[in-house]
């Protein structure tokens, strides 16, 4: 049996890893974004979702925080890294 349902441990649902929710972090698996200053690898934070087929707010920044770019990406532009 698997340690997480043995007694005295809650089970949690968990999102699968292709489900965008607000704050996952995410990984650009397109160049059409250059022009707004990231490329493909890029790594960012959803801040907003428009429509779940649609259309996420992207946020790319700096190590020290400085928001350098932010895009409205697809969700066939990116990969979720971590929710």
């Amino acid at each position: 049996m698997h340690p997480s349902l043995r007694a005295g441990y809650t089970i949690f649902w968990i999102r699968k890893m292709t489900e965008a929710i607000k704050y996952s972090y995410i990984e650009l698996l397109t160049d059409k974004y250059q022009n707004d200053g990231v490329s493909k690898g890029s790594r960012g934070y959803i801040i907003e979702i428009y429509d779940p087929l649609e259309a996420y707010e992207v946020e790319f920044s700096r190590p020290n925080g400085e928001t350098y770019a932010t895009v409205v990406a697809h969700p066939s532009d990116f990969k979720v890294i971590d929710v």
